[in-house]
């Protein structure tokens, strides 16, 4: 029987029978020293339900100058699901790590597995559902290279998936904070807006409205120009 990508990820994790794993993709490239870096990550965190890590990035098989998420640490700990789903939706957000490279404790995930809740983006609710428990270590050193290419399930967007993220993060509105799920409704609303250059309708413009408000109210947050100043140091940083 063939299984949807959910299900196959959630049949790969009942069938793991070894402490550690990894889900690896099979389009991306795996660095010979992966495992290497991999164990001393876990050796020196075992408290860590999961481990990410950089990478190199192509898009159509040209490298490109960036890596995924820029840090000044060798490890990034993030511990709470708030810390995480910033590092995804905040606008002064300095990157990720891929879905692909993460490798899981597999006691420490006891009966935890993917749900619907996201669509095609539940890898990313399925992470913030994991820091709940424990925390998530990302190591700062490219371990893979991560390929973006026109048959990547990623490079197409979904409307109804991204509004089903929405749906995530306003039920979890208390983990999760106004400031952070406004972020995230003004990314979709511009997805909205892009695609659909329709005539302005009374949709069209409640959408604009909102986006308006949000731009001047992220000025005023504490938290916005924390961030900023973040950003432009580590990349400042990275660029050095």
């Amino acid at each position: 029987m063939l299984l949807k990508a959910l299900d196959h990820f959630n049949r790969c994790v009942d069938e793991v029978t070894t402490d550690y794993f990894c889900l690896f993709h099979d389009d991306d490239i795996m660095e010979p020293n992966f495992v290497e870096k991999m164990i001393k990550c876990l050796t020196k965190y075992p408290q860590a339900i999961a481990v990410g890590c950089n990478a190199k990035i192509t898009i159509n098989d040209r490298l490109q100058p960036r890596t995924s998420f820029r840090s000044l640490r060798e490890y990034e700990v993030v511990a709470t699901p708030r810390s995480l789903a910033r590092r995804y939706f905040s606008s002064c957000q300095c990157g990720i790590a891929p879905f692909p490279g993460y490798v899981y404790n597999k006691l420490m995930l006891g009966n935890q597995r993917t749900t619907m809740e996201g669509g095609k983006y539940a890898d990313v609710t399925w992470l913030l559902n994991l820091v709940r428990n424990a925390p998530i270590v990302w190591i700062k050193e490219p371990l893979m290279t991560y390929r973006i290419h026109e048959t990547n399930d990623g490079s197409e967007e979904v409307l109804r998936d991204r509004l089903s993220l929405l749906r995530y993060l306003k039920k979890n509105l208390a983990v999760f904070g106004d400031d952070l799920l406004s972020d995230y409704r003004s990314f979709v609303y511009k997805k909205i807006l892009m695609s659909n250059p329709a005539p302005a309708s009374k949709r069209r413009r409640l959408l604009a409205a909102f986006l308006k408000l949000h731009r001047y109210s992220r000025y005023a947050r504490v938290v916005y120009w924390q961030d900023l100043v973040t950003r432009a140091i580590v990349r400042s940083a990275s660029m050095s």
